[in-house]
């Protein structure tokens, strides 16, 4: 009888004691939702990077958008002609290819400068080595008498588009100087900005290095290469338009 009444009041007891830790138990639980909620951390607003697209009298490092809603970048722009440097490489049709700005893989079909034994040393005597390409871009018909096979696509495959979206046959279409790309590089560095669409896709420069090798741009790299013309694999078309500013006014 004493056992089984000691027994019911450490039950009791007990009772007594869970309820009161579950008490305060939800009351923990109560103040650490509070302060939660006081001191929850805010997530900072990341605010997108429009690109700011000029319209007229825009200056070197600019980006501009044409009428196909293409994006370009100002190389220079005077009142007279504005040359202009594509965002995007083409394709073997003269189509845009996409362009992810947050990749450095953006080349989509590489194309060989100029293709093997095409333009020959007998007609042109410059190209010493006809079986790597030539690394002359255009014909000066004093040792080179041909077209190089990237300008030949170029002529054919682009050039009427881009007439036909400017409305206008007032226009040289080519490739990015190798000076031009040096002079956006120093453009950073005086603006303290970055030009990732120089480097988001490999592309061929109109410079070349020697008879049988042409600067590029590789996807991804900061610095100049020299690629042997014939090369179909590594880097592509980037094209650079000059055409009258009164286009843009």
């Amino acid at each position: 009888m004493i056992t089984e009444l000691i027994g019911n009041f450490l039950m009791y007891i007990g009772g007594i004691m869970n309820k009161r830790n579950i008490i305060i138990s939800l009351i923990f639980m109560l103040i650490l939702v509070l302060l939660f909620i006081v001191f929850k951390p805010k997530k900072k607003k990341t605010k997108e990077i429009e690109e700011i697209i000029c319209t007229k009298n825009c200056k070197s490092g600019d980006t501009m958008k044409l009428k196909d809603g293409s994006i370009w970048h100002v190389i220079s722009y005077s009142k007279s002609k504005v040359i202009l440097f594509s965002d995007a490489n083409i394709d073997l049709e003269g189509n845009y290819l996409p362009v992810d700005k947050t990749s450095l893989r953006n080349t989509g079909q590489p194309v060989a400068f100029d293709k093997k034994n095409v333009r020959t040393t007998e007609k042109n005597p410059y190209c010493i080595y006809p079986d790597l390409g030539c690394s002359v871009y255009e014909k000066n018909n004093i040792d080179v008498f041909e077209d190089s096979s990237i300008k030949k696509l170029i002529d054919t495959k682009f050039v009427p588009k881009i007439k036909e979206t400017l409305e206008t046959d007032d226009i040289i279409v080519r490739l990015l100087k190798r000076d031009e790309f040096l002079f956006f590089k120093e453009l950073q560095n005086q603006n303290k900005t970055y030009y990732n669409w120089l480097y988001y896709s490999g592309y061929w420069l109109i410079s070349g290095y020697n008879q049988y090798s042409v600067y590029a741009i590789e996807e991804g790299k900061e610095q100049i290469s020299n690629i042997t013309p014939y090369i179909a694999y590594k880097v592509g078309i980037r094209p650079v338009i000059e055409v009258s500013s009164d286009l843009f006014k």
